[in-house]
């Protein structure tokens, strides 16, 4: 009995090490994640011209919704959501040069 239950153990172990693992490294990735996307946002209102940010959900500085959202989101929303601010950013700097 004792060495199943070992065994068991060992198992649950190696088991269970990648997935924390993986946590840790979508707790890591979300903090950038939402760091870059509060950042996105203050550049983004001090724009002069640029739309009233309010009505869009991927615009705001609440870290820890950005943070939320991502953890239970899967990476390439994120990825899409970094990309298209960052687009947006872009074409709203080019417009307001005009």
């Amino acid at each position: 009995m004792m060495k199943f239950t070992l065994t068991a153990c060992v198992a649950l172990i190696v088991t269970a090490a990648p997935t924390l693992g993986a946590q840790a490294s979508s707790e890591q990735r979300c903090s950038e994640y939402a760091k870059v996307a509060v950042a996105q946002f203050h550049k983004y209102t001090a724009i002069p011209g640029c739309l009233d940010p309010a009505p869009y959900p991927r615009w705001h500085a609440n870290y820890d919704m950005h943070y939320q959202w991502c953890i239970y989101g899967p990476d390439s929303a994120a990825d899409f959501e970094q990309d298209f601010r960052q687009q947006t950013l872009a074409e709203c700097k080019a417009q307001s040069r005009r």
